[in-house]
């Protein structure tokens, strides 16, 4: 049996991480679809493509849940697209349309927001938690060897050469 925790990405805009509640996309056709007088047959044409718009229903949570709200805010409010991580798909290139923050009295440390960001026509979707795109790998790689790196001085001044 699939343990999903194991298998879900962790979601992010541009670099900052949050939680997901639930997330929604809508994908399709656009179509004209044209009702013919007196006939039983529509007229259907089909124009391409959707756009792919991506619901978000997230949060932050702890001492520094709004430093994090506010970056997330910061990073959909700059132009242009970027990487976005969806816990079940991965990462795709899409761009922020809109962000609207809750903060409820009750729940003191948890900003939530909805998001809704529109996907790249060209970016495509990993298999869900099976294939993970090469820059995923890579940036993950890259990630490890500067940990290590950054151990390494400390770990080689206890040893003689």
């Amino acid at each position: 049996m699939r343990d999903w925790t194991r298998t879900l990405f962790d979601a992010s805009f541009k670099g900052v991480p949050f939680w997901v509640k639930v997330d929604r996309m809508d994908t399709g056709r656009r179509l004209n679809v044209t009702e013919i007088p007196a006939s039983d047959l529509p007229k259907i044409e089909d124009l391409g493509a959707r756009q792919r718009p991506v619901e978000i229903h997230g949060y932050f949570l702890g001492d520094v849940s709004d430093v994090e709200m506010t970056a997330l805010e910061t990073v959909c409010n700059q132009p242009g697209a970027g990487t976005l991580v969806l816990p079940a798909q991965g990462p795709v290139t899409a761009r922020c349309h809109i962000i609207k923050r809750h903060r409820d009295r009750d729940q003191m440390g948890r900003f939530g927001f909805d998001a809704q960001f529109v996907l790249d026509p060209r970016s495509g979707f990993a298999a869900p938690a099976a294939a993970y795109p090469a820059d995923y790998l890579a940036q993950r790689a890259f990630d490890a060897a500067d940990g290590l790196a950054a151990a390494l001085p400390s770990v080689l001044g206890g040893l003689r050469v």
